[in-house]
């Protein structure tokens, strides 16, 4: 019992100290945020918006397979699509727009829906 009290006392302590370092990193003119860098590089990291959303269906809206080739298969055919979208948004000169990070992580979920299915285990 003693035990569990120390690890939750390191646990608050630990957090705490993460969630003040991070207000400072926010707060200070020295250090760039997740979202500058982010608005920074937009276009670069565009194909990030379409893993997201691949991510996210994958999570929460995932379908069952009984061979994990399908989803070794499927995670090879999300990887060359968000590849794909990497190296089209290095050579095609555009502006991202809100709806074109929408549309690219609705995509990505729907292809990870259909592509990637998660393997479980049969059971007996």
């Amino acid at each position: 019992m003693k035990y569990l009290k120390a690890v939750r006392t390191i646990i608050i302590v630990v957090f705490s100290a993460l969630v003040l370092i991070d207000l400072y990193l926010v707060f200070s003119e020295d250090y760039p945020t997740f979202s500058k860098v982010f608005h920074v590089y937009r276009k670069g990291l565009v194909w990030m918006s379409f893993v997201f959303g691949g991510l996210i269906f994958k999570i929460f809206f995932n379908r069952p397979a009984n061979s994990w080739k399908s989803e070794l298969y499927g995670f090879g055919v999300f990887l060359a699509c968000a590849i794909l979208i990497f190296f089209l948004a290095r050579f095609i000169e555009f502006t991202p727009t809100n709806l074109l990070e929408f549309s690219l992580m609705a995509v990505g979920g729907i292809l990870a829906r259909i592509f990637w299915p998660q393997y479980k285990l049969p059971t007996a």
